[in-house]
């Protein structure tokens, strides 16, 4: 388990030796809204981390990146979320089948 300004992160995943995502297997909140959920982005190699909201919440299994550019997120009851901006935002695409 690591922590990164006391969030309590399950999944770390770094596309370059700058560029790293944090989530974690639990359901967090932003301004605790039970509508929204969020991941964490450091762009220096993890010494400074900052949020960027991704919808609904939901538990987030697991993240990882084809390229620099293209991510996807993992999550329960099917969700997948996609982004093509290098993690910036993240749109739900059709997973075809709920875990």
């Amino acid at each position: 388990m690591y922590t990164v300004n006391s969030y309590k992160l399950t999944k770390v995943y770094f596309v370059n030796q700058y560029t790293g995502f944090a989530l974690s297997g639990a359901i967090w909140t932003v301004f605790n809204s039970p509508n929204s959920n969020f991941i964490l982005k450091t762009t220096n190699s993890g010494i400074n981390w900052r949020q960027i909201t991704i919808g609904p919440s939901f538990v987030m299994n697991s993240i990882s990146f084809v390229n620099s550019t293209t991510g996807v997120i993992a999550g329960s009851n099917g969700i997948i979320l996609k982004s093509s901006d290098a993690g910036e935002s993240w749109n739900q695409i059709k997973s075809g089948s709920v875990i």
